[in-house]
Parts: structure tokens; sequence; C-alpha cells
């Protein structure tokens, strides 16, 4: 499996997050509040071969970066149903 260049995908990134919170999306706004602590899982509903963790967590630390994210099962994996993949 080839590396992903997170270098070449961070300038979309920041296109679709600009986009996102530029009108004051409302979703946005209730899931990234100032002084909020929250936790969150990634759980496969279904058997899958596990792809786009990486970029997941890339687009999670454009909200903010000082979240955590933690991948449990990393891409090119089989995820179980139930199973939590971060």
């Amino acid at each position: 499996m080839r590396k992903l260049n997170l270098a070449k995908i961070r300038p979309l990134i920041r296109m679709a997050v600009e986009e996102d919170l530029g009108g004051g999306d409302i979703t946005s706004r209730l899931l990234f509040t100032d002084g909020v602590t929250a936790r969150a899982n990634i759980v496969s509903r279904e058997e899958i071969i596990v792809c786009g963790m990486t970029v997941a967590a890339e687009i999670l630390r454009f909200y903010d970066e000082r979240l955590t994210v933690r991948t449990f099962i990393p891409d090119g994996k089989v995820a179980h149903v139930g199973a939590r993949l971060g």
C-alpha cells in the first residue's frame, strides 16, 4: 500500500474546512465550542477494510489542533462489526 502524502491534500482540507466554518455552519458551531471537552468514537457498522483514518484525523486537526486522534485499526486492515476504528 502506498503511503499518503498529507502535504498534497492539506490545501483541499483547508478549503473544505473554511467553507464549512465560513458561513457559520450550525453543526460545526455545536461540535466545536470553546471550553467544551468531548470524546467520540468511529465505529464500524459492518465488516470493512479500513480506509481514510489518516485523512479523518487530519481533517479533525484542522478544526482544532489541540484534538487528539487515536487510531485503533489502521488503514488497510479488516474491521469487524462494532469495532472501534478511532
